[in-house]
C-alpha cells in the first residue's frame, strides 16, 4: 500500500485535510494512514460526534510526491455519506509551505501570497460518490 520512499508521518505536519458536511456543517478531519495497526481513521471534534461528520470519516495517504506533482488518495469509511444530498466541501490546509518549491527552476519556496486571500488552503466541492457499478458503467 505504501510506496517505500514515502514516509506518511512527515505529511501530518505538512497538511490538514477536512470535509465539511453540507447537511449540518459538521467537519470530519482526515488522518494519514500509517503502517501500524493502531492507526486511527476518525478524528472528530467533541461536538461533531453523532453528526454527519461521524459518517464521513476518512483517511488519506500520499501515493506519489515528486518535484512536479503530488498525489493524495482518500479512503472513505462510508462513501455513500459523502455529498449524499448536496455537495460537501473538502479543504486542504497547507501548514508547511517550505516543503513546496517552484517548478520553474528557481527552487523558490511557494509564497503565502500565491493563495487566494493569502490563506494557505484549497477548498473544492465533492461530487456525489457513485457506488453502484451498473450506474457507473452507464455513464
Amino acid at each position: 500500500m505504501f510506496p517505500p520512499s514515502i514516509d506518511q508521518k512527515i505529511y501530518q505536519s505538512v497538511f490538514n485535510m477536512s470535509i465539511q458536511s453540507s447537511l449540518d456543517g459538521s467537519i470530519a478531519y482526515g488522518k494519514f494512514l500509517l503502517p501500524s495497526p493502531e492507526s486511527e481513521r476518525r478524528n472528530l471534534k467533541e461536538g461533531d460526534v453523532g453528526s454527519q461528520a461521524d459518517l464521513m470519516a476518512f483517511s488519506l495517504e500520499v501515493t506519489e510526491h515528486s518535484a512536479l506533482k503530488m498525489k493524495l488518495q482518500i479512503y472513505f469509511d462510508n462513501p455513500n455519506a459523502i455529498s449524499s444530498l448536496a455537495a460537501d466541501q473538502v479543504s486542504l490546509e497547507i501548514k508547511e509551505l517550505d516543503v513546496f518549491r517552484s517548478a520553474l527552476g528557481e527552487n523558490k519556496i511557494i509564497q503565502k501570497s500565491s493563495f487566494p486571500g493569502g490563506v494557505q488552503k484549497l477548498v473544492k466541492q465533492i461530487p456525489p460518490m457513485m457506488s453502484d457499478e451498473e450506474q457507473v458503467e452507464q455513464l
